[in-house]
């Protein structure tokens, strides 16, 4: 692998934790759940468009994960268990900010915050440890 490729996909992944890391602070404390949610969305956004980086495919610029975790199947079939929750949070990206029809609580907020920390490790798997951040 390139050296840039996987810095890059450290980039990106580092990019990724902040948002984790956000997102748990916001649940852990009284933290508005629509902004838990966000960034649990770009957690999990930013952390497939790391995995296809390190893969050297060009992401598309979206933030619809169900599209994402299609490209990134293609890589890595063992991701196919995602297909039914993954892409339940793309709507946290842009509608959940400024529609009111999206209201989650902080019980579904903690459990997508389950699925994205099951999400980095599957991905971390498979990750070199240059790409890890």
């Amino acid at each position: 692998m390139k050296k840039g490729r996987a810095e890059a996909t450290r980039r990106l992944a580092a990019k990724a934790e902040n948002d984790l890391r956000a997102a748990r602070i916001l649940l852990a404390g009284d933290g508005p759940v629509d902004s838990v949610c966000f960034h649990l969305q770009q957690a999990a956004e930013k952390r497939l468009k790391a995995f296809l980086t390190l893969c050297g495919v060009e992401y598309p610029f979206t933030h619809d994960l169900g599209e994402l975790l299609l490209v990134c199947l293609r890589h890595a079939p063992v991701l196919e268990k995602y297909r039914a929750t993954v892409p339940l949070l793309t709507d946290f990206a842009v509608a959940l900010r400024y529609d009111d029809y999206l209201a989650p609580d902080r019980e579904d907020a903690a459990r997508d915050l389950e699925t994205i920390e099951a999400l980095k490790a599957e991905l971390y798997a498979l990750f070199p440890p240059t790409a890890i951040p």
